[in-house]
C-alpha cells in the first residue's frame, strides 16, 4: 500500500490541532517509514521515525533501521 497520501493528510490534520489515538499514529508513521526504507530512502525514513511521540519508539526504529542498512 502507498502510505504517502494518508501520511500527508495526517500531518496536515495534526498541524491543525486534530488528534488521533497514539496506536493509529504509530502504525501510520511506522508503515510510512518502512515504505521509505524499502524504496532506498533511509534518511527520510529516519526523519519520519522521529515523529513518533513516545520517546522509546524513535530510538528503537532508528536503531533497527541502522542495523539493516549497515
Amino acid at each position: 500500500m502507498d502510505h504517502r497520501l494518508p501520511f500527508l493528510v495526517f500531518i496536515l490534520l495534526r498541524s491543525l490541532g486534530y488528534t488521533t489515538d497514539n496506536q493509529s499514529e504509530q502504525i501510520l508513521i511506522t508503515a510510512f517509514s518502512s515504505e521509505l526504507e524499502n524504496n532506498g530512502l533511509w534518511e527520510e525514513a529516519i526523519a519520519v521515525s522521529l515523529m513518533l511521540d513516545d520517546p522509546r519508539y524513535p530510538r528503537i526504529n532508528i536503531f533497527n533501521l541502522s542495523l539493516r542498512i549497515l
